[in-house]
């Protein structure tokens, strides 16, 4: 059993194992079934995995039977975990907590007005706007 250091984050533990097999981002995106930039956003840990990803990521990467349950563990933890991180570690500075603001609305007071209004009265905490490209949803 190879050990993972721990300052390894889970982008990088895929990175590893990708160079001591000899495969490119793409060749193991084609093992996998996903896309290029879907392995750049996981080795980067701008992403996480689904389980199923993370699965198939597991396979194609022939993680040692010791290590999978920590690999796949790590796959599903919050960006910014180290590979051996515990759970409640604290997250780097990099993950953001989901009712951290991101982004004001640009232009639409309106809108914006009724999505707090809608979220007042409902006591939620979070809100997806969804949409195609180019209608205005930044």
């Amino acid at each position: 059993m190879r050990t993972v250091p721990p300052e390894l984050t889970f982008g990088g533990w895929i990175k590893r194992l990708r160079a001591e097999h000899d495969l490119t981002q793409e060749r193991l995106a084609a093992r996998v079934g996903c896309a290029v930039q879907t392995i750049r956003t996981f080795e980067s840990g701008t992403r996480r995995p689904s389980r199923a990803m993370a699965e198939r990521l597991a396979d194609a990467l022939a993680v040692p039977a010791d290590d999978r349950p920590r690999f796949l563990q790590q796959a599903r933890a919050s960006v910014g975990l180290s590979a051996h991180a515990p759970a409640d570690a604290p997250r780097s500075s990099r993950a953001r907590p989901p009712w951290a603001p991101t982004l004001e609305l640009i232009g639409r007071e309106a809108e914006r007005a009724a999505l707090l209004h809608l979220l007042r009265a409902t006591g939620q905490r979070l809100l997806t706007i969804v949409g195609p490209g180019g209608i205005g949803k930044t």
